[in-house]
């Protein structure tokens, strides 16, 4: 008894503070991201994102986006832009009346050759709204639970009602007929599109869509707006650095952690499943890193110093020199010349390291530009990031140019360590070809005339004949 008795009070609790949905239910929120997407949330559930979008006519299409940074009004400029070249420029305002929201959205086409048309949104979750009921003007039916075809509805209505499975619905009303489509996206992805399309597009000429959406529960309208701190009694100013003051109790860099400078013990080797020094091969050691990637390793030397002794303040032994080729090679007449300029701060940036008992590891190929040309395909461009990768081991001038490029690195002579890269034992690790695992690029192998030869050569190799 007192169970049963608890869980009628709890259902009474409920019902009489709308905790089920219905007319007592918490408002649902409407926020407004700065492109113009309107975010509907029912409590922590998020129902859907109203998007602004439109289509090419072969179907490729484009995305609002935010036309400025920080909103001058409350109203937002965006614009749409899709591959084939079709542009349009917008601008929505929203406002709260009567516990709904009213959206007045314009459009000005500014690049429309291929425009097959603008619509704004609502994209649902399937499951939001499986078994929900929607009523189109006069005619009703329901979401179904198995996917059974794409268009659900078509057609110009004033009034759009959707009955969601939590008592709450929400409706959208139009001031005149608005073309509307309810699409079951099954077939792509678990979604339902209920997508509201701008009528009379004409170049450089605005079009308007305007709603008024209410819900059953209510609206609360947030708009995403600029926000100032200033100092005062609630917030005060804190001075975040990122150096560590030397011999303080954040300084790690007397805990032994390093042994400056990198490669004093010798090369390190690999023994019995460990790293070890090459002077000392039977103490195993430990190397704790950070990634450098792109334009973070050409820095200034007062910069390389810096963020040298930062990192050994913090207690790291190693760093990785990662996607550093494009600058490397930037401006020079081929894709394996590397650029006198970004050398020479690459080669401080690793002395400053290796002076502070930092190991280096590197990879020969990340994403470095090559030119279609250079490998003997005959078109514009360069070769894609994966593909040069399994070119390397079967088309001869990949090959040279993989090994044209980590000669002139590796026989590269830092001015700063007076050692040659190859040299150096405070470069420890080589990857020759990052994540250039061959089972990854099987589908694209096939496809490669060279793959093919040296893969029956292989097997004429091991097993003599076709047989």
């Amino acid at each position: 008894m007192p169970l049963l008795y608890f869980m009628f009070a709890v259902l009474l609790t409920c019902l009489s503070t709308g905790a089920v949905g219905g007319e007592n239910a918490p408002k649902m929120e409407a926020s407004v991201s700065s492109s113009g997407t309107l975010e509907l949330k029912s409590g922590a559930k998020k129902l859907c994102d109203l998007t602004i979008g439109l289509f090419e006519k072969d179907w490729k299409q484009g995305q609002a986006t935010a036309a400025e940074k920080a909103p001058a009004s409350d109203n937002r400029k965006f614009s749409i832009s899709a591959p084939g070249g079709t542009r349009v420029n917008g601008e929505v305002a929203f406002s709260e009346e009567g516990g709904a929201v009213k959206a007045a959205y314009k459009f000005t086409p500014v690049a429309m050759d291929k425009l097959n048309g603008v619509h704004v949104s609502a994209e649902f979750a399937i499951q939001t709204l499986t078994g929900a009921k929607w009523t189109a003007d006069g005619k009703s039916a329901s979401f179904p639970s198995d996917y059974k075809d794409m268009h659900l509805f078509a057609g110009e209505i004033k009034s759009l009602k959707i009955d969601l499975a939590n008592a709450e619905s929400l409706t959208w009303s139009f001031p005149e007929p608005v073309h509307v489509l309810l699409q079951d996206n099954r077939q792509w992805g678990p979604s339902v599109s209920v997508r509201m399309h701008v009528k009379g597009l004409a170049k450089n000429q605005t079009s308007a869509l305007n709603f008024t959406l209410a819900s059953s529960s209510g609206m609360n309208l947030v708009i995403d707006r600029p926000v100032t701190i200033t100092a005062g009694p609630e917030w005060i100013p804190l001075n975040l650095e990122l150096d560590i003051e030397p011999n303080s109790a954040l300084d790690f860099s007397s805990f032994g952690f390093q042994d400056a400078p990198a490669g004093k013990h010798g090369r390190v080797i690999a023994r019995n499943g460990f790293f070890a020094f090459e002077k000392s091969p039977d103490i195993p050691r430990r190397f704790y890193g950070v990634n450098f990637c792109f334009g973070a390793h050409y820095l200034s030397k007062e910069e390389a110093d810096r963020i040298a002794d930062r990192l050994m303040r913090l207690g790291y032994n190693a760093i990785r020199v990662h996607h550093h080729e494009w600058e490397l090679v930037s401006k020079q007449k081929d894709s394996t010349t590397l650029n006198p300029e970004k050398l020479d701060q690459l080669d401080y940036l690793l002395a400053a390291c290796a002076k502070r008992g930092l190991y280096i590891t590197t990879d020969l190929f990340v994403s470095r530009p090559v030119p279609n040309k250079e490998v003997g395909i005959n078109a514009p461009g360069n070769v894609e990031m994966d593909t040069f990768k399994i070119l390397v081991p079967v088309v001869p001038k990949a090959w040279e140019n993989w090994k044209t490029f980590s000669k002139n690195l590796l026989d590269h002579v830092n001015p700063y360590t007076k050692l040659r890269y190859a040299d150096d034992p405070a470069l420890a690790w080589l990857s020759m070809v990052n994540e250039g695992t061959f089972g990854n690029f099987v589908d694209r192998m096939k496809k490669v005339p060279e793959w093919n030869q040296a893969w029956n050569a292989w097997l004429l190799k091991r097993y003599g004949s076709k047989e």
